[in-house]
């Protein structure tokens, strides 16, 4: 344990810290130093500075909290190392094996890791783990204050793993450490968006998907709160995990900006999803241009051949290169009941002879 002489000596290290950035900070801010030189200088003391005085007053929380000094793994110990590795390996290996016409799902709090950087995976590695979450252990953890990503996203990466410490440590046997955790967020003035949208992260990837879903809807979260990264992360996770209605509803209300390709390839699963054929549909053939025009009509079968749809394509009202583009598709298509709608087709538009050969192979 450490003694109240070292606390103290940490707590007045955080101060003058603190009044150093005070100082920087108002010297930068009224531009009082008017070189290029002297400023960019000026920036990189600042920039240093409150990196030191935020590890700094990380590592006076976690002592005054009982987390440090880090005890061996054990009945002593309030950091289960093992068991968590555990369930996120096994989180992981599910989700691998779920991953079919919506891509590969994820966890959020890789998310949250790829938010930090590299140096997150490095300091992991360094301390014997393999680079993903959960840390190998709490120095590890601690270390990633010196990172030069922005203090929320390493807030928010350990409010999300005090989050862990609270659900699994028995609150009869460590209940004071428990209700010390939950204040973690506040303490460090992380905004109440970010406290509860970090809360969310983690009941999605602990698969409450009503309650986490309606934390994401929350007014009080911010649009630039979530990143495009985030958004797909979302997306992909509900409905790979048979939670498409609600993916819908995050999507019709969260909006996320489709500014990428995949994005609108994303936005078209969804509907797809819940059945909004003939949305879909349109929504596709508003967004083509003529750089990718056969590309997303194409995207567009394909998802509705592996969601099962393509007999619901057979009912709109196609153009004559998107029916042209449609029966070559189908023409191609391996799976048996793509050409059962090829053979739907025929007959629908009385090619009886194509439907008799094709019927033959």
């Amino acid at each position: 344990e450490v003694d109240g002489g070292s606390r103290g000596q940490l707590a007045s290290l955080a101060g003058q810290l603190a009044q150093l950035v005070t100082v920087l900070s108002t010297l930068s801010a009224e531009s009082l130093v008017t070189s290029s030189a002297g400023l960019e200088e000026l920036e990189i003391r600042l920039s240093v500075t409150g990196l030191v005085l935020l590890y700094t007053q990380a590592i006076s929380w976690f002592v005054n909290v009982g987390l440090l000094p880090e005890q061996p793994e054990g009945p002593n110990s309030p950091f289960p190392v093992s068991l968590l590795e555990a369930q996120y390996r096994e989180k992981r290996l599910r989700l691998a094996e779920q991953g079919g016409a919506f891509g590969r799902p994820g966890l959020l709090v890789d998310n949250l890791c790829e938010d930090i950087g590299d140096e997150l995976v490095s300091n992991f590695q360094r301390a014997g783990g393999n680079g993903s979450y959960p840390p190998p252990s709490l120095h590890s953890l601690i270390t990633s204050f010196l990172s030069e990503s922005p203090a929320p996203a390493k807030l928010r990466l350990v409010q999300y793993f005090f989050l862990d410490l609270a659900h699994i440590n028995p609150p009869d046997t460590w209940g004071d450490l428990v209700e010390s955790l939950i204040k973690f967020p506040s303490a460090f003035s992380l905004p109440p968006s970010l406290i509860k949208l970090t809360q969310a992260f983690w009941l999605l990837d602990h698969e409450d998907w009503e309650e986490a879903v309606a934390m994401m809807l929350d007014p009080l979260l911010q649009d630039d709160d979530l990143t495009a990264a985030h958004h797909r992360t979302i997306l992909v996770s509900l409905l790979s995990q048979g939670q498409p209605a609600l993916a819908l509803k995050y999507s019709r209300i969260r909006r996320p900006p489709l500014a990428q390709p995949e994005d609108v390839q994303l936005h078209i699963s969804v509907l797809l999803a819940n059945g909004a054929i003939q949305e879909a549909f349109t929504f596709q053939r508003s967004r083509r241009g003529s750089a990718n025009s056969s590309s997303l009509l194409s995207s567009f079968y394909r998802r509705a051949e592996e969601l099962g749809k393509l007999d619901s394509v057979l009912q709109l009202s196609l153009g004559a290169s998107e029916e042209r583009e449609f029966v070559i598709f189908l023409q191609t298509a391996a799976r048996q009941d793509s050409q059962e709608v090829l053979l739907m087709y025929y007959l629908q538009r009385a090619r009886f002879t194509e439907a008799m050969q094709l019927n033959q192979q």
